[in-house]
């Protein structure tokens, strides 16, 4: 990021034009950030990992700026959130800011058809635990309901068509637009967010692809911390699908909901745990650390046990 920045000053470059996944579109928001506030650092906002601004400290950046997504799962091209890893101490930092996102935002399914299927699997995942955890949220309101459980409609329709077949434009486009529609009412009602905490921990000490880790962590996480879903548990169900009677208990049903959850994993070749990164014991213990210090536990802090609870379900210790 550091390296972009000192080339579009290098250049005189007067606007910026992103192409490409979540990492490459927080990049260059990294970099519009920078460059408006005069820094020769990205690690010079955020020294504690998280820059939260509104207005009126947050102002208008006029730098133009498009961005176009090659990936059906982030929704960065609209987000005003940059996710920034930083390597000194392995901790994906944040920026908050209104004006981040992109002054337009091309969604083209022709660029997504080349997406492998592992990939085009872990980022829809990556939109449903947006879509998901928004729904959830503290915060939700009817606008990022809407936006929520639409977007889970259409990536249960529409994921396993991605994957299976990659050139089918209409599932690439509907993929495109949950994602766009999961990051708005994410971001709109940002609070409890524990399935991203663990995946920000866990992909930035053990370089796991932040996709994947949604995928992994989400239904374990909803084991595990029933009582964020179960208040909305029956619209979240309708909108997945999920067959349940309307005087059927919650819990119940929040169990129909992960598993579905976890055929959706199975149908588009998605692992269950992280085996396949050869974790250890001590990797859980360092996870566990960094999951209690990731910025996102402080609009929802975990007690240990669950951190230690959720981390052994996931990382199959001893198992070949």
């Amino acid at each position: 990021m550091n390296e972009a920045l000192r080339y579009a000053r290098e250049v005189g470059a007067d606007g910026l034009l992103a192409v490409g996944g979540g990492s490459v579109l927080d990049t260059v928001k990294g970099v519009k950030y920078a460059l408006h506030k005069g820094l020769t650092d990205i690690k010079e906002a955020i020294p504690g990992g998280f820059l939260f601004e509104q207005f009126p400290k947050a102002t208008h950046i006029p730098i133009p700026h498009i961005a176009i997504p090659t990936t059906a799962g982030t929704g960065s091209e609209v987000s005003p959130i940059a996710v920034i890893y930083n390597e000194d101490i392995q901790m994906k930092g944040n920026i908050i800011n209104p004006f981040l996102s992109a002054d337009i935002a091309m969604l083209d399914p022709d660029l997504t058809v080349g997406l492998p299927p592992a990939i085009t699997a872990f980022t829809g995942f990556d939109a449903l635990t947006h879509a998901i955890e928004a729904f959830a949220s503290p915060s939700a309101t009817a606008l990022t309901d809407a936006h929520a459980l639409h977007a889970i409609r259409l990536i249960e329709k529409n994921l396993p068509l991605a994957v299976a077949e990659g050139s089918n434009l209409n599932a690439r486009m509907e993929m495109l637009q949950a994602s766009l529609m999961g990051i708005t009412a994410f971001s709109l009602a940002l609070n409890a967010i524990p399935v991203h905490n663990f995946a920000h921990a866990y992909g930035a000490l053990f370089r796991i692809p932040h996709g994947l880790a949604n995928a992994v962590f989400l239904p374990v996480v909803m084991e595990h911390v029933p009582s964020l879903y179960l208040p909305k548990v029956k619209e979240l169900a309708s909108a997945l699908r999920v067959d349940f009677n309307a005087n059927e208990e919650n819990e119940a049903v929040l169990a129909k909901v992960v598993e579905k959850i976890r055929l959706l994993q199975h149908k588009t070749g998605l692992p269950s745990d992280f085996m396949e990164f050869n974790l250890t014991e001590d990797d859980l213990e360092r996870a566990a650390g960094a999951v209690a210090k990731d910025p996102a536990a402080v609009s929802f802090p975990m007690p240990k046990e669950l951190i230690q609870a959720v981390g052994q379900q996931v990382v199959p210790i001893g198992v070949k």
